[in-house]
Order: C-alpha cells, then structure tokens, then sequence
C-alpha cells in the first residue's frame, strides 16, 4: 500500500495498475464529503478500500467517482468500487457515460492494442448502473464542500471523454492522461498517445489552454504530482510535436512499425534517464506504453491523410 499526501486535502492512492507500482494515481478529496479521482480497475478496488480505511475514512461516506476518463486504467473499476460506496455516483463526461453502462465496445477496443493482457492487468471492465451515473460537461461545476469546488475542463487531445477538474480555490489541476505520464523522481514526461481518438495538434491547443489557467499544482493520472508547472507543461507540448516529427518522417521513409517503435524508444529514453532503474517500469514502458503510442500517432495521420 503506497499513499502520499499530495496537497491539504488530498491524498494519492497507488492503484497498481498493470502490476506496476508507483506508476497509476487514483485521488481521495476531502471535503464535506470523501470523492474520488478515477477508480483504477476491479483489481484495484481492495487496495484502493484499504487505503482509504488506513486514513481513517470510511469507503462507504465517499458520495462521488470523478472519472478523468473512461479509459480501463482509470474507469474500469468504478462499478467494483460502488459496491462498497453505497452513497457514490459516478461523475464522467457525457460521452462515455454509455460505455460505463455497457462497456463491451471499450472492451473490444481495447483488446485491439492490447490483446490477452487486459485479464491480467485489469481483470474486466465493471458495468456501471445507469441510475448511479452523472453525465458532466465543460464548464460544470463539482461541489466538493461549501467553499470546494471543481470546475470541469473538456480536453480531449487523449480521448474524447477526457476531462480535467480545476479547484479555483487552491489552484490544483487534475489533469488524467491529458498532460501525459509525469515521473516525479526525475521531473520528466513523455506522451500518451493511445488510438484512436488522440490528436497532438488538438492535445497542444488544451494545454495551452491549461496553461492560461496558471494553476499551481498539476496532479497526473501517471502519477503524482509537481508544483513546477510552466515548465512541465512547456515539456509536454515539445515532445508531444517531438514524437509526431519522429513519427511522421518514418511513415514519410516507409519504416515499419517496430522501426517506429524503436525510434520513440530512443526517445523516451534520454527523457528518462534519471528516473529510477525499475525492471517492472522500464519494461511496462518499452514493451507496451510506447507501442500503444505509436499506434496512436499512426492512426492519427491516417486519419489526417485520408482527409
């Protein structure tokens, strides 16, 4: 059980996804009420209960789900969680609310990048019932306490239900996937670029529209989080135009798709040089993360191509 104390009230809950620590943030808000960012996977749900028992809450007084998206790592296990949280709803963009009710499309496009390791890093994706379900959009507000509220963002460079949660109050921004997989240790970020809804063009314009927020404090899905913003963001948007550079002069070459690989490989590992020699991390990242990135920046100019 790894839990940090992230900002007053807030604290970082490792989910464990993939069967790699240190890697997945799922967030217990404390306010009036308990709430949560994102829910990890059904395999996450005892460590996420446990966690919140250890800080002394009780699971069953958490009244809200906030999902950054509904992508499996970070929805999959809301339905799970609400067995446990009878008070809960699940708050997710309006868009994915209908794959929280039946997610067999998600699950099927899932498989398509990730094949047979779905089962063994999530288990499955939990059906989530409609009348526990809360549809949120740009510009709605999400009353935490009377003076804690989280104003919601559509971005949807990562997907297209992606959303971030900006607290005016504190200045924190809890940003999912958008602003990409943050590696606290060594203050470096790459992309994440998963087919088939990013967009690097679109994925720059929002953080710049995060970045006219001036928040004070970023929180990552992939993981945790930095008070150091601008340059954090600045990072984000030039590897985002990095990898679509490195990706779009080997499609120009006619390189094939380990060719691509192996080039944001390269990448990726001088970005991340400094963080910590973990064989479960440096292999989760090489042999799947920036595969599915590829993939994501592929169909991204296909798509671009075809029009």
């Amino acid at each position: 059980m790894n839990i940090n104390k992230v900002a007053e009230n807030t604290c970082a809950v490792d989910a464990g996804v993939f069967g790699v620590r240190g890697f997945t943030s799922v967030y217990l808000l404390v306010g009036d009420t308990l709430a949560l960012i994102d829910s990890g996977s059904p395999k996450s749900t005892p460590l996420i209960l446990e966690s919140i028992n250890s800080l002394g809450y009780n699971p069953k007084d958490v009244t809200k789900i906030i999902l950054s998206h509904i992508h499996f790592d970070h929805g999959s296990g809301a339905g799970e969680l609400l067995k446990f949280m009878p008070q809960a709803s699940v708050y997710a963009h309006y868009s994915g609310c209908k794959h929280l009710i039946d997610p067999s499309r998600l699950t099927i496009s899932a498989k398509k990048v990730f094949g047979k390791k779905i089962e063994e890093w999530y288990g499955w994706f939990a059906s989530v019932p409609k009348e526990r379900i809360v549809p949120i959009n740009d510009g709605d507000i999400i009353e935490l306490g009377a003076n804690y509220k989280l104003r919601v963002l559509e971005t949807s460079g990562h997907a297209k239900h992606e959303i971030c949660l900006y607290d005016p109050a504190s200045g924190g921004l809890f940003v999912g996937d958008e602003a990409g997989i943050y590696f606290p240790e060594a203050s470096a970020i790459i992309p994440a670029s998963p087919p088939p809804d990013f967009d690097p063009d679109h994925n720059i314009e929002t953080i710049k529209r995060l970045q006219a927020l001036r928040p004070e404090q970023l929180f990552f899905a992939h993981y945790l989080t930095t008070k150091v913003v601008d340059e954090t963001l600045r990072a984000y948007i030039d590897i985002l135009s990095s990898w679509k550079k490195i990706v779009e002069g080997a499609l120009n070459e006619g390189l094939d798709f380990d060719a691509i690989v192996n080039a944001l490989i390269i990448h990726a590992a001088k970005v991340l040089k400094g963080i910590e020699r973990r064989e479960d991390l440096h292999a989760f990242i090489r042999d799947h993360h920036i595969p599915m990135c590829a993939n994501g920046y592929i169909h991204y100019f296909k798509k671009t191509r075809q029009k």
